[in-house]
């Protein structure tokens, strides 16, 4: 068993909030290749007892589904997509704002191979969205005119 796969077996919601559970799961889930009917049951089974459920079981869902049925009802805005490559080079519309980790964690290296410092990422990413909140480690444009 890799690290990333008993780190994923191991993850709990542990009282922290449920939107940075799923963000730690969602990060997790995309370095191990189980299917996704593992990947909900071991998501559900790391929820703290207070959040609430559905009674249906989670085979009943994709994982995206169920992530942000369980979401919708705990009361949070936040939800789970998946963006194709095209949609992930495009700016984002504005009535769904990208949520970026303000301090994303470091990599060990940024060379590649190929000579480019370029990240990588995944073929699908998933992300957090909010209708309210932009987190961005990027400085917003000014609009002064200074």
């Amino acid at each position: 068993m890799s690290q990333a796969e008993a780190t994923l077996w191991g993850i709990r919601q542990g009282g922290r909030g449920l939107e940075r559970y799923v963000e730690d799961f969602i990060e997790l889930s995309h370095q191990v290749g189980w299917p996704e009917a593992s990947l909900s049951a071991v998501f559900v089974l790391g929820l703290d007892d207070e959040t609430i459920r559905c009674d249906l079981p989670a085979s009943s869902f994709s994982l995206i589904e169920l992530i942000n049925l369980i979401l919708y009802l705990n009361g949070s805005d936040f939800e789970v997509e998946v963006l194709s490559p095209i949609q992930s080079h495009l700016p984002v519309p504005s009535q769904k704002q990208r949520n970026v980790p303000a301090c994303p964690k470091p990599r060990t290296s940024t060379y590649r191979p190929n000579g480019s410092n370029r990240q990588t990422s995944p073929t699908s990413p998933v992300i957090l969205q909010s209708s309210t909140v932009v987190l961005s480690p990027m400085q917003p444009a000014s609009t002064s005119g200074n």
